[in-house]
C-alpha cells in the first residue's frame, strides 16, 4: 500500500510538470482518486480471501478496518476489539504478514489524509484536527511533526507535494 501512495505522489509531480494546475487542485483530485484506489484495493482483496491462511485474513481485515475508522480511532486495542482477538497478537500478526507495526499503519493513513487535506483544501487547521479526530489543534501539530518533521501550517506553506 505504501508503494500505491509513493506512485500517487510521484504521478502528481509528473501530471504538474505537464499540465498547468494548481498545487491545490491537483492534489484535491489525487487525494480522490488515491482514497477511491485503496477502497479498491482492499474490496477486491476482500473478495478473494480462499487463499488467505489466518494471519493474513487477520492482516486484512485490520487494514479495512483502519480505512474504515483511521479517523475516529487511532487505538490498536480498538481495532484488536472489533477483530475478537488482543492488541498484542494483533501487533504480532500485523507485524508478521506487512512488516510495519499497527501503529504505523494507522499513522500512515491518518498523516496521508492530513497531508491532502492540508494541500488541497483552505480547512483552518483546527477542522483538519477535528476531522481527524484529534482532541485539539495543539496535539495534532505535535502528532503531524512526529511524523513529518514540520508543523500543519509549514507542511500547508511548503512548495513540494510529498
Amino acid at each position: 500500500m505504501v508503494e500505491l501512495i509513493e506512485d500517487y505522489f510521484k504521478l502528481g509531480k509528473r501530471t504538474k510538470e505537464r499540465f498547468e494546475l494548481s498545487n491545490r487542485e491537483l492534489s484535491r483530485h489525487l487525494y480522490y482518486c488515491l482514497i477511491y484506489a485503496i477502497s479498491s484495493l482492499y474490496s477486491n482483496r476482500k473478495m478473494d480471501t480462499g487463499n488467505l491462511s489466518p494471519a493474513e485474513r487477520i492482516s486484512q481485515d485490520f487494514g479495512q478496518l483502519v480505512l474504515d475508522n483511521y479517523t475516529k480511532e487511532k487505538n490498536v486495542a480498538f481495532y484488536a476489539s472489533k477483530l475478537g482477538i488482543t492488541a498484542a497478537y494483533l501487533s504480532t500478526i500485523v507485524k508478521q504478514t506487512t512488516g510495519r507495526t499497527c501503529m504505523e499503519i494507522i499513522s500512515n493513513m491518518v498523516i496521508m489524509d492530513a497531508k491532502a487535506q492540508l494541500k488541497s483544501t483552505n480547512l483552518p487547521i483546527y477542522q483538519i484536527a477535528d476531522s481527524l479526530n484529534f482532541n485539539n489543534v495543539s496535539f495534532f501539530g505535535k502528532y503531524f511533526k512526529r511524523y513529518v518533521g514540520v508543523s500543519p501550517q509549514e507542511y500547508r506553506n511548503s512548495k513540494s507535494d510529498d
